[in-house]
Protein backbone atom coordinates (compact mmCIF):
# COMPACT_ATOMS: atom_id res chain seq x y z
CA UNK A 1 0.00 0.00 0.00
CA UNK A 2 2.23 3.27 -1.57
CA UNK A 3 1.50 5.80 0.65
CA UNK A 4 2.17 9.23 -0.88
CA UNK A 5 2.60 12.31 1.48
CA UNK A 6 5.38 14.08 -0.80
CA UNK A 7 5.63 15.11 -4.32
CA UNK A 8 7.80 16.65 -6.62
CA UNK A 9 6.58 19.07 -9.69
CA UNK A 10 7.59 16.83 -12.90
CA UNK A 11 5.40 15.69 -16.23
CA UNK A 12 3.36 13.19 -15.70
CA UNK A 13 5.64 10.82 -17.24
CA UNK A 14 8.64 11.72 -15.06
CA UNK A 15 9.48 8.74 -12.78
CA UNK A 16 8.92 9.12 -9.20
CA UNK A 17 11.73 9.61 -7.12
CA UNK A 18 12.37 7.03 -5.23
CA UNK A 19 15.61 8.35 -3.59
CA UNK A 20 12.95 10.34 -1.43
CA UNK A 21 11.29 9.64 2.10
CA UNK A 22 8.15 9.96 0.99
CA UNK A 23 7.53 6.80 -1.17
CA UNK A 24 9.21 3.48 -0.72
CA UNK A 25 12.16 2.30 -2.70
CA UNK A 26 11.52 0.92 -6.26
CA UNK A 27 7.98 2.95 -6.62
CA UNK A 28 6.62 4.08 -10.16
CA UNK A 29 3.62 5.07 -11.80
CA UNK A 30 3.12 1.40 -13.04
CA UNK A 31 3.42 0.01 -9.38
CA UNK A 32 0.64 2.76 -8.23
CA UNK A 33 -1.64 1.64 -10.65
CA UNK A 34 -1.53 -1.56 -9.59
CA UNK A 35 -1.64 -1.42 -6.25
CA UNK A 36 -4.51 -2.28 -5.22
CA UNK A 37 -5.08 1.02 -2.44
CA UNK A 38 -2.68 4.20 -2.54
CA UNK A 39 -2.67 6.77 0.06
CA UNK A 40 -2.70 10.28 -0.22
CA UNK A 41 -2.14 13.44 1.73
CA UNK A 42 -4.23 15.30 0.53
CA UNK A 43 -6.69 15.90 -2.30
CA UNK A 44 -4.05 18.16 -4.01
CA UNK A 45 -2.25 14.97 -4.12
CA UNK A 46 -4.65 13.33 -4.37
CA UNK A 47 -5.73 15.18 -7.67
CA UNK A 48 -1.60 15.25 -9.07
CA UNK A 49 -0.92 11.55 -8.75
CA UNK A 50 -4.50 10.91 -11.27
CA UNK A 51 -3.55 13.52 -13.65
CA UNK A 52 0.23 12.45 -14.01
CA UNK A 53 0.11 8.25 -13.55
CA UNK A 54 -3.50 7.97 -14.30
CA UNK A 55 -4.40 5.86 -11.47
CA UNK A 56 -8.05 4.94 -11.19
CA UNK A 57 -9.33 7.43 -8.15
CA UNK A 58 -11.40 4.92 -6.91
CA UNK A 59 -8.29 3.19 -5.89
CA UNK A 60 -6.81 6.50 -4.14
CA UNK A 61 -7.69 7.44 -0.31
CA UNK A 62 -6.98 10.59 1.20
CA UNK A 63 -5.33 10.56 4.79
CA UNK A 64 -4.27 14.13 5.66
CA UNK A 65 -1.52 14.16 8.52
CA UNK A 66 -3.00 13.96 11.94
CA UNK A 67 -1.80 17.09 14.49
CA UNK A 68 -1.46 15.58 18.07
CA UNK A 69 -3.62 18.18 19.97
CA UNK A 70 -2.52 16.88 23.54
CA UNK A 71 0.76 18.70 22.23
CA UNK A 72 -0.39 21.56 20.55
CA UNK A 73 -3.66 23.48 21.44
CA UNK A 74 -3.83 27.31 22.60
CA UNK A 75 -1.25 28.38 25.31
CA UNK A 76 -1.27 31.38 27.55
CA UNK A 77 1.55 33.41 25.45
CA UNK A 78 2.94 35.91 28.58
CA UNK A 79 3.51 32.20 30.33
CA UNK A 80 5.25 31.08 26.90
CA UNK A 81 7.09 33.69 26.14
CA UNK A 82 8.42 33.69 29.55
CA UNK A 83 10.17 30.17 28.80
CA UNK A 84 11.48 31.24 26.46
CA UNK A 85 13.00 34.69 27.97
CA UNK A 86 11.13 36.88 24.97
CA UNK A 87 9.71 39.97 25.58
CA UNK A 88 6.15 40.37 26.34
CA UNK A 89 6.05 43.56 24.48
CA UNK A 90 7.64 42.25 21.00
CA UNK A 91 5.62 41.86 17.83
CA UNK A 92 6.84 38.17 17.46
CA UNK A 93 6.83 36.17 13.81
CA UNK A 94 7.49 32.71 13.53
CA UNK A 95 8.40 31.23 10.35
CA UNK A 96 9.80 27.62 10.59
CA UNK A 97 9.86 25.12 7.63
CA UNK A 98 13.01 23.73 5.64
CA UNK A 99 15.54 26.61 5.01
CA UNK A 100 16.09 26.23 0.46
CA UNK A 101 14.75 27.79 -2.44
CA UNK A 102 11.39 26.46 -2.46
CA UNK A 103 10.70 27.90 1.12
CA UNK A 104 12.64 31.25 0.94
CA UNK A 105 12.41 33.46 3.24
CA UNK A 106 14.54 36.33 1.98
CA UNK A 107 11.48 38.79 0.77
CA UNK A 108 10.08 38.29 4.88
CA UNK A 109 13.54 38.88 6.20
CA UNK A 110 14.10 42.07 4.09
CA UNK A 111 10.72 43.45 4.81
CA UNK A 112 11.10 42.99 9.04
CA UNK A 113 14.75 44.98 8.15
CA UNK A 114 12.89 47.91 6.22
CA UNK A 115 9.87 48.06 8.41
CA UNK A 116 11.42 50.08 10.84
CA UNK A 117 9.36 48.73 13.97
CA UNK A 118 11.79 48.21 16.81
CA UNK A 119 9.36 45.88 18.34
CA UNK A 120 8.97 43.40 15.59
CA UNK A 121 10.90 40.48 15.78
CA UNK A 122 11.39 37.58 13.38
CA UNK A 123 12.29 33.89 14.96
CA UNK A 124 13.32 31.22 12.65
CA UNK A 125 13.24 27.43 12.98
CA UNK A 126 14.83 24.65 10.97
CA UNK A 127 17.36 23.82 8.95
CA UNK A 128 18.28 23.86 5.27
CA UNK A 129 20.93 24.39 2.43
CA UNK A 130 20.27 28.26 2.44
CA UNK A 131 19.99 29.07 6.33
CA UNK A 132 24.02 30.23 6.26
CA UNK A 133 23.10 33.03 2.86
CA UNK A 134 19.48 34.23 5.28
CA UNK A 135 21.81 34.54 8.20
CA UNK A 136 24.06 37.20 6.28
CA UNK A 137 21.15 38.70 4.92
CA UNK A 138 19.81 39.14 8.63
CA UNK A 139 22.69 40.50 10.26
CA UNK A 140 24.00 40.83 13.91
CA UNK A 141 20.62 42.67 14.60
CA UNK A 142 17.97 41.53 17.04
CA UNK A 143 15.18 41.68 14.76
CA UNK A 144 16.50 37.96 13.30
CA UNK A 145 17.12 35.40 15.56
CA UNK A 146 17.57 32.13 14.15
CA UNK A 147 17.14 28.88 16.36
CA UNK A 148 17.92 25.82 14.16
CA UNK A 149 16.15 22.75 14.69
CA UNK A 150 14.28 22.28 18.12
CA UNK A 151 12.44 19.51 19.67
CA UNK A 152 9.59 18.27 19.81
CA UNK A 153 9.29 19.42 23.55
CA UNK A 154 9.76 23.20 23.56
CA UNK A 155 8.17 23.67 19.62
CA UNK A 156 4.76 24.32 21.48
CA UNK A 157 6.19 27.02 23.32
CA UNK A 158 7.83 28.42 20.42
CA UNK A 159 4.43 28.44 18.59
CA UNK A 160 2.29 29.99 21.83
CA UNK A 161 4.62 32.71 22.20
CA UNK A 162 4.34 34.38 18.43
CA UNK A 163 1.53 36.51 17.93
CA UNK A 164 2.15 35.10 14.02
CA UNK A 165 3.04 32.59 12.18
CA UNK A 166 4.50 32.76 8.70
CA UNK A 167 4.97 30.12 5.98
CA UNK A 168 5.85 30.02 2.58
CA UNK A 169 4.37 28.58 -0.71
CA UNK A 170 6.84 28.71 -3.88
CA UNK A 171 4.53 27.51 -6.68
CA UNK A 172 7.22 25.30 -7.62
CA UNK A 173 7.38 23.85 -4.60
CA UNK A 174 6.48 19.90 -3.85
CA UNK A 175 3.19 19.04 -3.01
CA UNK A 176 2.36 17.72 0.25
CA UNK A 177 4.50 17.89 3.71
CA UNK A 178 8.20 17.54 2.42
CA UNK A 179 10.39 15.24 4.74
CA UNK A 180 13.74 16.71 6.11
CA UNK A 181 14.29 19.72 8.71
CA UNK A 182 10.95 21.41 8.49
CA UNK A 183 10.34 22.37 12.02
CA UNK A 184 6.43 22.68 11.75
CA UNK A 185 3.48 22.31 9.60
CA UNK A 186 1.18 25.40 9.01
CA UNK A 187 -1.49 23.12 10.47
CA UNK A 188 -0.13 23.21 13.71
CA UNK A 189 0.09 26.83 14.17
CA UNK A 190 -3.46 26.58 13.58
CA UNK A 191 -4.46 23.82 16.27
CA UNK A 192 -2.14 25.79 18.47
CA UNK A 193 -4.58 28.61 17.80
CA UNK A 194 -1.85 31.31 15.65
CA UNK A 195 -3.10 32.72 12.48
CA UNK A 196 -0.23 31.66 9.81
CA UNK A 197 0.71 34.72 6.79
CA UNK A 198 0.99 32.46 4.04
CA UNK A 199 3.69 33.87 1.20
CA UNK A 200 1.78 32.27 -1.67
CA UNK A 201 0.60 32.54 -5.48
CA UNK A 202 -3.30 31.71 -4.47
CA UNK A 203 -6.23 33.28 -4.17
CA UNK A 204 -7.72 30.34 -1.68
CA UNK A 205 -5.72 28.17 0.78
CA UNK A 206 -7.28 24.48 1.91
CA UNK A 207 -6.75 25.09 5.54
CA UNK A 208 -6.08 29.40 5.89
CA UNK A 209 -9.24 31.52 5.48
CA UNK A 210 -7.59 35.31 4.11
CA UNK A 211 -8.50 37.56 7.13
CA UNK A 212 -10.52 35.36 9.51
CA UNK A 213 -7.30 32.73 10.50
CA UNK A 214 -4.97 34.31 8.53
CA UNK A 215 -3.70 35.99 5.72
CA UNK A 216 -2.92 35.20 2.07
CA UNK A 217 -0.22 37.42 0.43
CA UNK A 218 2.55 37.94 -2.44
CA UNK A 219 5.44 36.60 -1.70
CA UNK A 220 7.73 39.44 -2.29
CA UNK A 221 9.52 42.57 -0.55
CA UNK A 222 6.73 44.90 -0.95
CA UNK A 223 3.48 42.93 -0.01
CA UNK A 224 5.53 41.57 2.76
CA UNK A 225 6.52 45.45 3.59
CA UNK A 226 2.99 46.82 3.64
CA UNK A 227 2.03 44.36 5.20
CA UNK A 228 4.13 45.05 8.35
CA UNK A 229 4.13 48.39 8.57
CA UNK A 230 0.90 48.95 7.91
CA UNK A 231 -1.75 45.62 7.15
CA UNK A 232 -0.91 43.56 9.67
CA UNK A 233 -3.93 44.17 12.41
CA UNK A 234 -3.35 45.15 16.31
CA UNK A 235 -1.88 41.87 19.04
CA UNK A 236 -5.09 41.92 20.22
CA UNK A 237 -6.85 41.26 16.95
CA UNK A 238 -4.02 38.65 15.96
CA UNK A 239 -5.15 36.75 19.31
CA UNK A 240 -8.70 36.98 18.05
CA UNK A 241 -8.35 35.74 14.62
CA UNK A 242 -6.00 32.55 16.79
CA UNK A 243 -9.43 31.48 18.10
CA UNK A 244 -10.61 31.42 14.23
CA UNK A 245 -7.21 29.53 13.68
CA UNK A 246 -7.98 26.95 16.35
CA UNK A 247 -11.25 26.23 15.34
CA UNK A 248 -9.89 24.77 11.97
CA UNK A 249 -10.87 21.45 10.73
CA UNK A 250 -7.94 19.39 11.34
CA UNK A 251 -7.76 15.92 12.05
CA UNK A 252 -5.96 14.08 15.53
CA UNK A 253 -3.75 11.58 15.48
CA UNK A 254 -5.93 8.82 16.56
CA UNK A 255 -8.44 9.73 13.67
CA UNK A 256 -5.12 9.39 11.21
CA UNK A 257 -4.51 6.32 12.48
CA UNK A 258 -8.29 4.83 12.25
CA UNK A 259 -7.87 5.71 8.91
CA UNK A 260 -4.89 3.73 8.05
CA UNK A 261 -6.24 0.80 10.10
CA UNK A 262 -9.66 1.21 7.95
CA UNK A 263 -7.12 1.27 4.51
CA UNK A 264 -5.03 -2.08 5.31
CA UNK A 265 -8.79 -3.38 6.35
CA UNK A 266 -9.63 -2.23 2.42
CA UNK A 267 -6.30 -4.30 1.07
CA UNK A 268 -6.75 -7.33 2.80
CA UNK A 269 -10.45 -7.31 2.02
CA UNK A 270 -8.73 -6.75 -1.75
CA UNK A 271 -6.28 -9.75 -1.49
CA UNK A 272 -8.76 -11.97 -0.33
CA UNK A 273 -11.86 -11.63 -2.97
CA UNK A 274 -8.83 -11.81 -5.39
CA UNK A 275 -7.42 -15.08 -3.68
CA UNK A 276 -10.62 -16.21 -3.80
CA UNK A 277 -11.58 -15.83 -7.42
CA UNK A 278 -8.85 -17.64 -8.23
Amino acid sequence: MPIVDHLPPAGWLAPLDAGREWLALGSSGRYLRRAPLVVAGSEELKAAIVDRWRVDPERITVIRPGVDRTRLHPRDQGEARRQLRMSPDDRILLAGGILNGDHDLTPVIEAVQRVGDPRLRLHVLGEGESRAGLERLAGRGNAVTFHGRVGDDVLPAFIAASDLCVAVEHPDAPLGDEPGEAAFALRECLAAGRPVAVGTDRSRHPLVRHLVSGFLLEHDLVSWARFLQRDCPSRNTLRIMGVAASATPLDGVDQTAAAYLEAVDRVWQSVGEREAAV
